[in-house]
């Protein structure tokens, strides 16, 4: 991409939306958050592989990566986990510990429909809803501003947030080199993947601007993979790690420092491959953070096992972890919301969800966000009745 055009792809993003005055003082050390949702159940066991659990190889059988060292093996992590080789350009995160992969963890849902199980993860509820807005929105309020590169608007961020859309499919005249190929080299990425890091370049240069935006939402499709897995899932990771790193690269040390990138998908794939070279729909994934306001370098999981003894169904990976308290521990420690407001608002119904701690750098102290505007209170009231209606049906 020409520098014009990209300078004039990220005005025209700045002046989707009218600025709020609320965010007319932000400043370079306001957190930013980044959520990557992934759609069609993310492989965790493929993103980051158990190589050290010794029933690893028994039940992956041709999913399983040779060892840490050895051609197409994993990056070696802790000794347990590893990162797909086709991460390998985020190792250097883990190493300065802005890189976090929680592990064996999900959303309360227990069935296979990645409608349902979708609308449940950006809800941020235990069960299907009416509710009309999702967490994200409910956590930042009605006068935040937002960008969603992906298609459309999701539930995670509807409602009343100044929201702008980056659509990378009407973005592929953009010529880019955003994943820092030599121009002597071929892309292996492809005209609209390579519009996609430009539009993760644009995302990182808005959220680097003073008056910019402070949150994103990023739509990556394509993880549903019932056959023939292996042929496509590394080209996939790639294409997220690289993502990742388009966006840091366009932020100031300063920025990152503030920025936590979250990736979350609605549930897991199955342990035991399908004869088709595939995995089938499953419970227990991971979540990946990453950012310079993350406590990284680690693996946080209370790791279930690989046995088949252990595997739910003897096929699924058992979540140990709720994803609920993961986000929690993000957006009060890094969006310094309330726990009254997670708990009540946020994440309806979920007081029982124990938040996941230290997931965050310390940061200084702020009076926590707990003021609800009156159409969220209204919203608020909603969500109670919702709740004690569902509460008294089981």
């Amino acid at each position: 991409m020409q520098r014009r055009q990209f300078l004039t792809s990220v005005a025209a993003l700045g002046a989707a939306t009218p600025l709020n005055a609320a965010w007319a003082e932000a400043r370079t050390t306001d957190p930013r958050l980044v959520v990557f949702v992934l759609m069609g159940a993310l492989d965790g066991l493929t993103a980051i592989p158990a190589h050290g659990d010794p029933h690893y190889r028994q039940v992956r059988r041709d999913l399983a990566l040779p060892p840490p060292g050895a051609k197409g093996g994993p990056v070696n992590l802790d000794g347990t986990f590893g990162l797909h080789p086709s991460m390998a350009p985020l190792y250097p995160l883990y190493q300065q510990r802005q890189l976090l992969v929680a592990h064996a963890i999900g959303m309360p849902y227990r069935e296979s429909s990645h409608a349902r199980g979708q609308r449940i993860l950006e809800g941020g509820t235990n069960r299907l809803s009416s509710l009309r807005t999702g967490w994200l929105t409910r956590a930042l309020g009605s006068n935040a501003k937002t960008v969603v590169v992906g298609r459309k608007v999701p539930l995670l961020i509807q409602g009343r947030t100044q929201t702008s859309l980056l659509n990378p499919h009407a973005t592929q005249a953009m010529e880019c080199n955003t994943d820092d190929t030599p121009r002597s080299r071929v892309s292996p990425f492809s005209k609209w993947e390579r519009s996609l890091l430009a539009s993760a370049r644009i995302v990182g240069h808005q959220l680097s601007e003073p008056h910019g935006v402070r949150s994103a939402v990023f739509l990556l499709g394509g993880w549903d993979t019932h056959t023939h897995q292996a042929d496509g899932y590394e080209h996939k990771l790639a294409l997220l790690s690289h993502a990742i790193l388009a966006m840091k690269r366009q932020m100031s040390e300063e920025v990152w420092r503030q920025s936590t990138l979250l990736g979350v998908t609605e549930f897991g794939r199955s342990v035991v491959p399908n004869n088709y070279g595939g995995t089938d729909h499953g419970m227990g994934s991971l979540a990946l953070l990453a950012g310079g306001a993350v406590a990284g370098g680690r693996v946080l999981t209370d790791w279930p096992g690989l046995s088949p003894k252990r595997l739910i169904g003897g096929e699924h990976l058992r979540p140990t972890h709720d994803l609920r308290g993961l986000l929690k521990g993000v957006l009060h420690d890094h969006m310094n919301v309330s726990m009254k407001r997670l708990e009540h608002f946020v994440f309806p119904g979920s007081r029982g969800v124990a938040i996941l701690p230290d997931l965050i750098r310390p940061r200084p102290a702020l009076n926590p966000v707990d003021s609800t505007p009156r159409d969220d209170r209204r919203d608020a009231r909603k969500h109670r009745r919702w709740h004690r209606k569902n509460l008294r049906k089981h």
